[in-house]
């Protein structure tokens, strides 16, 4: 069996710190003991990070038919053989343009995915602890914990109800 703390992969997505169903144990969930070996509650939709943009992004954007379509008459332009351009590789500037072009639109795109996962993640919510309710984000909220949700806030997790005053 697979421990919590590593990843693995489903259908191409890298999934981290929880084993697939068939492999989780069977396993109770204790009411305000919080469990550290499962997930976090930590909302993440960006795609990119400062490391990986430029591997990632070429990867997306030669994964469309298109692009690579125009790569590869880029590359046949460098054999003078067959080439009508004489060996230099004329498509690789309108190529080079659409595929700068897409990874600015990327980049401001996955910007504006971030800030929306920090604003999520630093919602506030109230979580028991020892016998008070106290201020905690939506990030920090880990099964097991009892929270307290007032009336027209959202819910910040998959939440089995216990009480409701309706």
């Amino acid at each position: 069996m697979q421990p919590y703390r590593n990843a693995y992969k489903k259908k191409g997505l890298l999934f981290k710190n929880r084993p697939p169903f068939e492999e989780m144990p069977n396993r109770s969930i204790v009411t305000n003991v919080v469990d550290y070996e499962c997930c976090t509650n930590q909302i993440k939709t960006s795609k990119y990070t400062a490391l990986n943009f430029v591997p990632l992004n070429l990867y997306h954007q030669f994964s469309k038919v298109a692009n690579l379509y125009f790569l590869m008459i880029g590359v046949m332009q460098m054999v003078p053989e067959i080439s009508i351009s004489g060996g230099m590789p004329v498509i690789f500037m309108p190529l080079s343009l659409v595929v700068f072009v897409s990874a600015i639109k990327d980049v401001f795109e996955d910007l504006k995915r971030k800030k929306s996962d920090t604003e999520l993640n630093n919602l506030p919510t109230h979580a028991l602890t020892d016998q008070n309710f106290e201020r905690t984000y939506w990030q920090d909220v880990r099964l097991g914990q009892v929270l307290r949700i007032q009336q027209n806030e959202m819910i910040p997790a998959d939440m089995i109800l216990l009480q409701t005053s309706e």
